[in-house]
């Protein structure tokens, strides 16, 4: 008999299924955009190395951009870099560290640059330039100009990095314009700021929290913090 409860379990399995279909997937993370604005950019393929090169895992990554109504440089870029899940007993991550931090550019690597079974770093760039970062690899720069767009002069990057013990790796860096409100009102958890501002250190500590959980989510699910913008 069909009963009330069981209607119940057809509408919510109903939802789950509609919003797994309208969510983003790269490699093995899936997860919502911060809104409909957000349009992808351009999507490719690179190599995940380990073990000094012993071992290879695909690598893939996905661009988006937030337009902006009033130009052609965005608001924001959203670059996702995941593989889709490690198939290795253990990895050495010993080639793949965290950077020191400087002033106005925080550098987190919670204790894991002196391990190689694991690889957690966060950086947030207050004084970041967009055209020095991509100067190495122009795919995303190159798609922007394809499509009309520029980047913007200078602005914010909030970078969080998780690679596990089995070779999972997920990369999520935000790339913003200086309107970029960040998580106002919530206490980072850094004591050492680097001269970066706190709503800025506590986002990019909120997304560091949402990208480790996603390595160890079988489903590999990822929750965007706000991304929300005010005056400059």
């Amino acid at each position: 008999m069909f009963t009330f409860l069981s209607r119940l379990v057809l509408v919510a399995l109903s939802a789950t299924l509609m919003t797994a279909a309208h969510a983003e997937r790269v490699g093995g993370t899936r997860f919502e955009l911060p809104s409909a604005e957000w349009k992808e950019l351009v999507s490719f393929e690179q190599d995940l190395k380990f073990n000094g090169g012993q071992y290879v895992l695909p690598l893939y990554t996905t661009a988006y951009v937030l337009p902006s109504a009033a130009s052609t440089t965005p608001k924001a870029i959203l670059v996702v870099t995941s593989s889709r899940g490690g198939n290795r007993s253990s990895v050495n991550w010993a080639s793949d560290r965290c950077p020191a931090s400087r002033p106005k550019f925080l550098a987190m690597d919670f204790g894991t640059n002196q391990l190689t079974d694991r690889l957690e770093c966060v950086v947030v760039n207050s004084e970041f330039n967009p055209a020095a970062f991509f100067k190495n690899d122009q795919r995303i720069a190159d798609a922007l100009k394809d499509k009309g767009l520029e980047l913007f002069k200078s602005g914010y990057s909030l970078r969080s990095i998780v690679g596990v013990k089995t070779g999972t790796y997920l990369r999520t860096n935000l790339m913003v314009q200086r309107d970029f409100k960040g998580l106002e009102g919530t206490p980072a958890n850094a004591a050492d700021r680097h001269e970066v501002p706190e709503p800025l250190v506590a986002w990019a500590e909120a997304m560091h929290v949402a990208t480790k959980s996603s390595t160890h989510s079988i489903v590999g699910t990822l929750t965007l913090p706000p991304v929300e913008f005010g005056s400059k």
